[in-house]
């Protein structure tokens, strides 16, 4: 009983893992890897691909996830930025699904 307890756990497991990484794919760009891995820790990207802000939103909502518990490294930061408000932004970029 207890090996059969164990599969079951496993794969519950896996299947939060992979249902948290599940969403739009995100445009190709510099730090694109780091950010799907590090944002999907807590969310799918779907929550990022709906957004449209600015800069200063960006930066304030990273730093957010930081405090939340998001693990970017500080020479990340400005790219991570750079990288979701060029996409993700009032002024274009990526089409909203």
């Amino acid at each position: 009983m207890p090996l059969k307890r164990a599969l079951i756990f496993a794969f519950f497991t896996a299947s939060v893992s992979l249902s948290r990484a599940a969403g739009p794919e995100l445009p190709a760009g510099p730090l694109k890897a780091k950010i799907q891995t590090t944002c999907t820790q807590c969310h799918d990207t779907k929550i990022i691909v709906k957004q449209r802000h600015d800069k200063e939103w960006w930066s304030g909502t990273l730093e957010k996830m930081i405090d939340l518990g998001a693990q970017v490294d500080d020479k990340d930061r400005e790219g991570f930025i750079k990288y979701l408000s060029s996409h993700f932004s009032d002024r274009g970029g990526t089409k909203k699904n």
